[in-house]
């Protein structure tokens, strides 16, 4: 069923989506809205009561072109599987004499 959040509002000109709305406007994932204001990557959004958030649609479309031909991180060198062997270390000297051993 189908509610104001998830299908947008149109409020005077400007429309806007709650967080189901606009992960089905982006084909995302329902929890990826949240996770992105959680670690601020996603679009500009308000607040609009304790559990409830609404993005414009304006804002939406200026986060989507900031993004535009964005290029991808490097990705990190594969850790090696195995550590390295550290280097063969000379024999520690006796510090006491052995005992003779009588036959």
């Amino acid at each position: 069923m189908e509610n104001d959040t998830t299908r947008g509002v149109i409020a005077g000109q400007a429309m806007i989506f709650g967080d189901k709305g606009l992960a089905k406007y982006l084909n995302t994932n329902p929890t990826t809205p949240a996770n992105w204001r959680r670690t601020g990557v996603g679009p500009r959004w308000i607040r609009v009561g304790l559990r409830c958030v609404a993005y414009r649609v304006a804002d939406v479309e200026a986060w989507l072109t900031g993004r535009e031909n964005m290029p991808l991180p490097p990705t990190p060198a594969a850790p090696a599987l195995v550590p390295p062997r550290a280097p063969a270390r000379e024999p520690a000297p006796d510090v006491f004499p052995r005992r003779l051993q009588v036959a």
